[in-house]
């Protein structure tokens, strides 16, 4: 008899500054459900409009929290650099991306095509930081929503295909008797 997976889903958060990037950011939520939905692949999108709600600690450590806890970080990025830390001097995004380096999440990094003068000083700064030779991350422009969307889903597939993960069913003789699920050694969930 067959039997539904509790598999463990791999969290995608996705960052960015909301108010010139909310077309871009519900893309990069449908690309991540789009995958979920109609790939049967076990993406999650983590955004803090839709999944972060009250919290007791202060927004910057709730999205920091959730950097940490996701497994892919998506960073998206056009003109505006964000609001200031006022401790810090940067922008939570660029905090968002320094978490997300320093737990060595998987990165995926685009930046919509616009003239480099309308970008805000800060965020050309914080670009090239992102796109150093050595030590950063490989940057993937795009022009619209759509093309950023297909961006997403191609590379999402590519982390899928590159980690080797499997959609799968579990199959028990007996339907009665629990069984936990490991991939490749790892421990991805729980049948019903």
């Amino acid at each position: 008899m067959e039997k539904e997976a509790k598999m463990t889903s791999l969290k995608v958060f996705v960052s960015s500054t909301k108010e010139d990037l909310e077309e871009e950011r519900k893309a990069a939520r449908d690309a991540i459900l789009d995958l979920f939905t109609i790939h049967n692949l076990p993406f999650k999108p983590v955004m803090f409009e839709y999944e972060f709600g009250s919290h007791p600690s202060s927004p910057k450590q709730t999205s920091l929290e959730y950097v940490r806890d996701s497994d892919i970080f998506v960073g998206i990025f056009s003109e505006r650099y964000g609001s200031l830390l006022p401790k810090e001097g940067i922008s939570i995004t660029e905090r968002e991306y320094m978490e997300a380096k320093k737990f060595g999440k998987y990165t995926l990094i685009y930046v919509k095509e616009t003239e480099e003068n309308k970008r805000e000083e800060k965020l050309r700064d914080f670009l090239k930081k992102i796109g150093d030779i050595e030590k950063g991350s490989t940057l993937s422009k795009f022009k619209n929503q759509y093309e950023l969307k297909e961006k997403i889903m191609n590379d999402l597939l590519e982390y899928h295909r590159k980690f080797e993960l499997k959609k799968m069913k579990v199959v028990n003789i007996e339907s009665n008797i629990p069984a936990s699920i490991f991939i490749d050694g790892k421990y991805v969930g729980d049948t019903d």
